[in-house]
């Protein structure tokens, strides 16, 4: 509503004071929206960069069971020693495993010869065993069954865990089920969340060890062929004490339970930060967690608190407020026009600047973007990540400045997919092994593909170059691949 200059002046001076108070509230909100735009996106930031830390550190079980299968198949007589080394190898350079275990499928008819066999090898009183059904979950004899696969290997093999030698895997409903499904499929499968052994929480990945190498479509005729599972046991614990995140942000980790339609598993780091009375909102980021079968919640919180506000932008507000008011009050009643015109361009600012807010990030891989001379343009906190590049020193450099790339064997130089690229106009995937140089000369084996960026009339204006580190899954293959040749 325009206010009515034709009216005596103590009028005018009602409708500038209101027109006064609504402007500073406007722009006050404007400083506190904006604060909460920027607490959103570190939010989203963090919370992607923790959950694909996590789902990395989590896949890696999955790529260590497939080694141990490749050693397996390539031995007829396991060798314990060697065995444990290298799961400890393993364990030390992926934390979140807390335990390996190996089993053997026993048929009921070969229980005795099985025991006489491991008594002789020095367990002196190895047996099969299983949980019974008290409170204290103390192990006794297994009941008869025509199929067992006890335990027979486990790293760390310390005192506590010591009394798990012989447990029968099949036993155990939450563990027999990842083991029919791992064996119906070939593939690695998780456990729901259970009570470990020696306390704490966890779940175990379980993958089958075949006797032929090309699985028939009978599930009958697998469970024949798989006389061995490996197996690696996760602990919560391990999980949240590599997850780091800033002192005033809150991380849940969680398993839905779909059967009982429950939260069976639910932890939270810096809980007690986010005070549930107070009136200030709360945010949150939640991610979905994929290990070989199950799904896990990463959900992240931060609660707006006063020190987030940006008390600089509001006393700029409140002076600039005050100032145009001022102005406003002397020259009102000769400037009306002016006036009017000014509260329009206020209005056009505000509106601008409102929906001049925009996010480009959230995504689980490097992205790099160029103009069409392959100058930066942006780059995603992942990105800046692997190459050690902030986003202001890069932007405007070349690309092939920042994203260095050389030949993983001849070690030569490389362009990257961007040059080919924009000469095709068409998305190119790098099939040839490269190493990235980060600006700290680190090295990181990656794969990378480029996609044109068209403007509005489809003309070429630039690239997007994605890219994401292999580096611990090509280190993980050629380890296996000597272990596997070497052990044989």
């Amino acid at each position: 509503m325009q206010p009515d200059f034709e009216k005596p002046y103590r009028h005018v001076n009602v409708w500038l004071g209101i027109i006064s108070v609504t402007i500073l509230v406007l722009m006050v909100m404007l400083v506190i929206n904006n604060s909460i735009k920027d607490i959103n996106t570190q939010l989203r930031d963090d919370a992607q960069l923790v959950f694909q830390n996590t789902q990395e550190a989590l896949h890696a079980s999955e790529h260590v069971l497939d080694g141990f299968q490749a050693y397996f198949k390539t031995v007829d007589v396991v060798d314990y020693r060697k065995l444990e080394e290298y799961s400890r190898s393993i364990r030390k350079e992926h934390p979140v495993i807390h335990m390996t275990q190996y089993m053997i499928r026993v048929e009921n008819s070969e229980l005795p010869d099985f025991l006489r066999e491991r008594r002789l090898e020095g367990y002196a009183t190895f047996r099969v065993t299983e949980y019974d059904d008290n409170e204290f979950r103390s192990l006794i004899p297994v009941a008869e069954r025509s199929v067992y696969y006890p335990l027979v290997f486990m790293d760390p093999m310390d005192i506590p865990s010591l009394s798990l030698l012989g447990f029968d895997a099949l036993s155990s409903p939450l563990i027999r089920e990842a083991v029919d499904k791992s064996i119906e499929s070939g593939r690695p499968r998780a456990t729901r969340p259970f009570n470990l052994h020696n306390g704490g929480t966890g779940f175990m990945v379980i993958s089958p060890v075949y006797t032929a190498e090309n699985l028939p479509e009978n599930k009958d005729q697998r469970y024949d062929l798989a006389t061995r599972l490996v197996a690696v046991v996760i602990k919560t614990d391990n999980i949240l004490n590599s997850i780091e995140i800033d002192d005033n942000e809150t991380l849940t980790y969680a398993y839905f339970d779909q059967d009982s339609k429950s939260y069976s598993l639910n932890r939270t780091i810096n809980g007690e930060i986010i005070n549930e009375k107070s009136l200030l909102p709360v945010y949150s980021n939640t991610h979905i967690l994929s290990i070989a079968g199950q799904t896990y919640e990463l959900t992240m919180e931060r609660q707006l608190t006063w020190t987030d506000l940006d008390y600089e932008w509001i006393a700029f507000a409140v002076i600039t407020t005050a100032a145009f008011s001022l102005l406003l009050f002397n020259f009102v009643h000769l400037r009306i026009q002016s006036v009017r015109a000014s509260q329009r361009a206020q209005a056009e600012i505000f509106q601008e600047r409102e929906h001049a807010q925009v996010t480009l990030h959230s995504i689980s891989e490097a992205v790099i973007t160029t103009d069409i001379d392959m100058n930066i343009i942006y780059m995603n906190p992942i990105a800046r990540r692997i190459t050690g590049w902030n986003e202001e020193e890069a932007i405007g450099m070349p690309i092939d400045t920042v994203f260095r790339l050389i030949h993983e064997e001849s070690r030569k130089p490389v362009n990257s997919t961007i040059n080919e690229c924009l000469s095709s106009q068409g998305t190119v995937l790098f099939e040839e092994p490269a190493i990235l140089i980060n600006k700290n000369g680190d090295e990181f084996a990656v794969e990378n593909s480029s996609s044109p960026i068209r403007g509005h009339n489809g003309e070429l204006i630039g690239a997007v170059l994605v890219f994401r580190n292999i580096t611990h899954i090509r280190n993980l293959s050629k380890k296996m691949e000597f272990q596997a040749t070497h052990d044989a």
